[in-house]
């Protein structure tokens, strides 16, 4: 149920529309990805019922306004069969937004596990800058999603550090995601705390398993 009306008075006229469910269309609209479509659990649920296939709903989880759980939403891809053409305009449009990387990411060793761990599942880092993550995972977030993660390493030496620091759990924004061929790809940043802590928190997950001999950075080789 929403009102809709004039709610101001004969000195301001202010003809609006109010309630839940205005709200919660306006998260849906902010947490949709560009050229999608997002649609809530109910419209989904009618559609199914004029006959739309089950498939074409992609189930994601979206961030509502004073709430701390994400809610279960659905999105829809028009442009099914045209991926290539969906990739070149969305790069485009982000260019358009200057949406582009802030600092230098840097992809893992294959010895190197970073994983984030949350209530929405367990997320693999892929790469990682000062600023934030590459994730990995099974479940989709949409944008503007939060949440709350427990850093686990395959590295005991860099896990005890990082709960000696109490950096072992961090708030992380999703800032974009997709779907791919191995699950969803998701663009995270970490939110809160000040510079310092971020550097910390970067060298170490950089450092994990630099004792392993498999492993030498840039600069550390050294003739037979």
């Amino acid at each position: 149920m929403v009102t809709i009306g004039n709610v101001g008075n004969h000195d301001l006229v202010d003809f609006t529309l109010v309630g839940n469910g205005v709200n919660f269309a306006a998260r849906l609209e902010t947490a949709c990805n560009p050229f999608k479509i997002m649609v809530s659990e109910e419209t989904r649920d009618l559609l199914l019922n004029k006959g739309i296939a089950k498939d074409e709903f992609q189930e994601i989880f979206i961030a509502v306004k004073h709430s701390e759980d994400l809610i279960r939403a659905y999105e829809v891809d028009p442009h099914k069969g045209s991926q290539a053409s969906l990739r070149e305009a969305t790069a485009v449009y982000h260019d358009y937004l200057g949406l582009v990387a802030r600092s230098q990411r840097h992809q893992l060793q294959t010895n190197q596990v970073i994983h984030l761990v949350s209530r929405y599942g367990r997320f693999h880092v892929v790469d990682l800058s000062i600023e934030g993550f590459q994730l990995k995972s099974e479940n989709f977030l949409a944008p503007n999603a939060k949440l709350t993660a427990s850093i686990e390493t395959n590295d005991d030496h860099i896990n005890s550090k990082l709960r000696s620091l109490l950096l072992d759990e961090i708030t992380v924004n999703i800032r974009w995601s997709r779907k791919s061929d191995e699950g969803f790809i998701h663009g995270a940043s970490t939110v809160g705390g000040h510079i310092e802590q971020s550097k910390v928190l970067f060298e170490l997950l950089l450092s994990t398993n630099a004792r392993d001999s498999k492993f030498t950075k840039r600069g550390d080789h050294h003739a037979a």
